[in-house]
């Protein structure tokens, strides 16, 4: 993985200012739905205005960097937004954290100071949620694969893998593990890991608080820092099929001056995610990639909703019938 980043790491652990309160808060929707507090980013903008109540404010929030935090942080509400589907499955409900603004603003500034380091941190073919990278660079990326392709005699499939739960299945151990393996500060990870699996929450059912469950495992939908963390749980996923010298990837025939020829393995935006292989042998060496990361990570590939697309359809049809073969066993 790439770990340089070391000055940025310092910016992390800088303390945070008044400004940088007031500057966030300025910004949010005086109509954001507050948490169990009740008090919205208005009357926050008015506490930070006030000179008397900056040396509590800048200890509450040094605290929060070092992973110590008002009991109110961790109390979440979670409503549930119905998907599509069956509603009777669970997973077909999509929980929303009511979160406290306070709260809020703390992890927008971890978000903020975390997003400028992402660009040193990932692979460049993941586009989801990075500053500086734009999701256009991968759609035609995918579409100048697809036109080559209608014109060669290729044989390659593109499989469009997708997450169940993505976000919800994240663990804490893996993304430790991560964090680890990044060289992030230790009073970060600790603080992320507080903050986003050992919190109390309640779940609004028909318009009643369930008892507090404790959270032990999953990324809040709605939080910034939400997608950042999802990332950097992901790439060693993207990292190990790029590194796999037994996936062949596409290569463009346009660029024949090029040696060696740029290869594309994979393109992801955050959990959406096509990966290219030059035949169907390759199909179970993806499988195994895709099973060994389910077992470190706690995440579950979708089979339902992953799909084959080839130039070919005699070919899409075989491939698609091989990869539901694989996944049953």
């Amino acid at each position: 993985m790439n770990v340089h980043f070391a000055k940025d790491q310092e910016t992390l652990t800088e303390p945070i200012s008044v400004e940088e309160l007031q500057s966030q808060a300025s910004r949010l929707s005086a109509n954001s739905s507050p948490g169990s507090d009740g008090l919205g980013y208005p009357y926050l903008s008015l506490l930070f205005n006030l000179e008397i109540l900056e040396p509590l404010i800048l200890q509450l929030y040094q605290d929060a960097i070092n992973g110590v935090f008002p009991s109110s942080w961790q109390d979440i509400r979670v409503r549930l937004l119905p998907k599509k589907g069956d509603l009777s499955l669970l997973k077909n409900w999509r929980p929303i954290s009511l979160i406290n603004c306070d709260a809020k603003l703390f992890t927008r500034i971890l978000a903020q100071r975390l997003g400028k380091m992402m660009n040193n941190i990932l692979n460049e073919y993941q586009t989801g949620f990075i500053p500086g990278r734009f999701i256009g660079d991968n759609g035609f990326a995918l579409s100048m694969i697809l036109d080559e392709s209608r014109g060669l005699d290729y044989s390659g499939v593109g499989i469009l893998l997708d997450q169940e739960k993505a976000y919800d299945r994240v663990h804490p151990l893996h993304l430790r593990r991560v964090l680890q393996r990044l060289h992030f500060p230790s009073t970060i990870i600790t603080c992320i890991l507080i903050l986003f699996f050992e919190n109390q929450v309640y779940v609004n059912v028909n318009g009643f608080f369930t008892d507090p469950i404790t959270q032990q495992r999953g990324l809040r939908q709605g939080d910034p820092l939400s997608p950042l963390l999802f990332n950097l749980a992901l790439e060693p996923f993207l990292l190990h099929l790029l590194q796999e010298d037994g996936l062949s990837g596409y290569q463009s025939p346009a660029v024949p001056s090029v040696n060696p020829t740029p290869t594309i393995k994979c393109l992801a935006y955050a959990d959406d995610i096509c990966v290219f292989l030059d035949n169907p042998d390759e199909l179970g060496l993806l499988h195994y990639h895709m099973q060994r990361y389910s077992d470190v990570s706690n995440a579950k590939f979708n089979e339902d909703k992953s799909e084959a697309t080839v130039a070919h359809k005699i070919v899409q049809v075989f491939c698609i019938f091989c990869f539901s073969r694989i996944y049953r066993h």
